[in-house]
């Protein structure tokens, strides 16, 4: 006999659609899924999301702060994590990332999320008190993403 996953109780789960892997969690109660291509972070990030791992304490101030009728501005968004969480918790979310591969990383993720995708608005900009041009680039340090110029 094989059993039946319910997926009310699962943490995270891999999934591949069309050559494309996807990952789906849970977090307070919401699922999520997301794209895992192009995501420097990987599915080990998006654990420890779900678990409350990463950023415990940023996380912890979403839940307590995030409410409809709130507007977050996630500045750097990366690939959307804080964008989607405080997105499913009621706020309105302006999420700006400028590189932009991560930009289109958040972009997919927020798409694959119809309950958070209604409340975010993204912006493929930074965010500086001067006005110019950042210049993105893949350095020589493989783990730093981008180097700016």
């Amino acid at each position: 006999m094989v059993p039946i996953l319910d997926k009310k109780l699962y943490t995270s789960l891999n999934s591949y659609v069309g050559g494309v892997v996807l990952h789906s969690f849970r977090y307070n109660g919401e699922a999520f899924t997301v794209e895992l291509q192009n995501d420097f972070y990987g599915s080990d990030y998006w654990d420890r999301v779900s678990k409350s791992e990463y950023e415990p304490d940023t996380l912890d101030f979403l839940k307590r702060n995030c409410t409809p009728g709130t507007i977050f501005m996630d500045v750097g968004a990366a690939n959307g994590a804080m964008t989607l969480i405080a997105a499913s918790l009621g706020a309105t979310v302006f999420s700006y990332e400028p590189d932009p591969l991560m930009f289109s990383v958040t972009a997919k993720n927020v798409s694959l999320n119809p309950n958070a995708n209604r409340r975010v608005e993204l912006i493929n900009r930074a965010l500086s008190a001067n006005d110019g041009e950042l210049n993105f680039s893949k350095g020589s340090n493989s783990n730093v993403l981008t180097d700016l110029s």
